[in-house]
């Protein structure tokens, strides 16, 4: 449904589908496990992908779901609640472990795809408290489950009063997931762009890095760390490593803009333009990029070619692109 809205995913994924096979009882178990026992939360986990059916990450965890499922039959069918609980709780979770296919690595596990099956859980929990044995009374009711409840009640609350303080702003967050998770590459690269924002230049240069080295092939954390470096004026570096997440996916026109502009300030106006309309192929309707074309071509003395590309520019964006609109004069001014 989102790539119908969409109109397509945003991001290609290359992993093999036998390898999503082979994770998923890891990533079902750890689902199950952040249901029982929801501590160190992070908004990414990792969860490097099962390769092999002789990998004890493949037959542990599965030999532990195929106990869990034959247990959880023989109590289900001595109880309608236990089994419409559990019935909810794979149900709303399945539409997680079918969408792996589309998803890349670094983004098979998130929080947020057990809040619907956690209203099982939460049903199921309180229907085995409920059936603890208690001769006293506490406001009417029985005392031993309404004291359970109580507890685990307080300890939720407290432990999301605890979690709450990590999302006070960008920085603390992903400072708080690189710690519980540090082998994680997308946490690395959100860390690293919160530590540039804040001018922390060294140490976001270190973490760009990391992330490459936990996942090379990743284009998206490739054109992160290209475009942080045309920031921080490292043309010729820049140039290079967006050359290397053009290599590993040139769909995106975001590694080719930023490669003409790295270029352009290099003085090396012919690249740059071959850039830039790589760009524009790629992303033809995107702000600034045929303004970008016509100044390289301008700088190569090629005026009629950037009139045409100012003139597309503000074609496209009319009401925007003040700066195509001041070139294009100048270009015609009785000077020219």
């Amino acid at each position: 449904m989102r790539a119908i809205v969409l109109r397509g995913l945003v991001h290609p994924v290359d992993v093999p589908l036998l390898h999503d096979v082979l994770t998923t009882p890891t990533i079902l178990w750890g689902y199950m496990r952040r249901l029982v026992w929801p501590v160190h939360m992070a908004v990414f986990y990792n969860t490097p992908p099962v390769t092999s059916p002789l990998q004890w990450r493949f037959w542990l965890p599965l030999l532990a779901l195929v106990m869990a499922a034959v247990l959880a039959w023989r109590i289900a069918k001595r109880s309608r609640i236990v089994a419409f609980s559990l019935l909810w709780i794979f149900v709303f979770l399945a539409p997680a472990i079918l969408g792996l296919p589309s998803f890349p690595i670094g983004e098979w596990i998130h929080d947020r795809y057990l809040y619907l099956p956690s209203f099982g859980f939460c049903l199921l929990l309180v229907h085995t408290i409920a059936q603890l044995p208690s001769k006293r009374k506490l406001f009417g009711i029985p005392a031993a489950p309404t004291a359970a409840i109580l507890g685990i009640a307080a300890l939720m609350a407290f432990g999301t009063s605890w979690e709450q303080q990590y999302w006070v702003n960008g920085y603390a967050l992903f400072r708080h997931v690189d710690a519980v998770q540090p082998n994680n590459a997308f946490c690395k690269v959100h860390l690293a762009n919160e530590l540039y924002r804040r001018g922390n230049i060294s140490e976001a240069d270190q973490n760009y890095v990391a992330s490459l080295g936990i996942d090379p092939s990743n284009w998206r954390h490739n054109v992160a760390y290209g475009i942080f470096l045309f920031y921080t004026g490292q043309y010729e570096k820049a140039d290079r490593q967006l050359a290397k997440a053009i290599a590993l996916s040139g769909a995106d026109p975001n590694p080719y803009f930023y490669q003409g502009l790295s270029r352009f300030n290099l003085g090396d106006y012919v690249g740059a333009q071959q850039a830039f309309e790589l760009a524009v192929q790629h992303g033809q309707t995107r702000s600034r990029y045929h303004f970008w074309v016509g100044f390289a071509a301008e700088r190569q003395y090629k005026l009629d070619e950037a009139r045409h590309q100012y003139e597309e520019e503000l074609r496209l964006h009319p009401d925007t692109d003040t700066q195509a609109a001041e070139r294009l004069q100048a270009l015609n001014s009785p000077q020219k």
